[in-house]
């Protein structure tokens, strides 16, 4: 049995130019949800794309977070 858990993850911002954050989920529209209850700066909503949802947003430092939802469209 999966089992959602909260991750909190440190990034520091140097002069270098910085690589998004990709994180994977088991489900996107929760962690939207739940995200938006929390107040988290410039969230987007989940948009759908050919094998699965991702969603986009920024910590308060302006470090960029993208949380992939993989799914199988073709399973009934």
């Amino acid at each position: 049995m999966m089992q959602n858990v909260d991750l909190l993850i440190q990034a520091r911002k140097d002069d270098a130019v910085q690589d998004d954050i990709i994180l994977s989920t088991d489900d996107c529209i929760r962690d939207y949800y739940r995200l938006k209850q929390q107040g988290m700066l410039d969230l987007k909503e989940p948009a759908y794309f050919d094998s699965g949802v991702f969603l986009e947003f920024k910590d308060p430092s302006g470090n960029r977070f993208v949380l992939i939802e993989k799914r199988d469209y073709k399973e009934l």
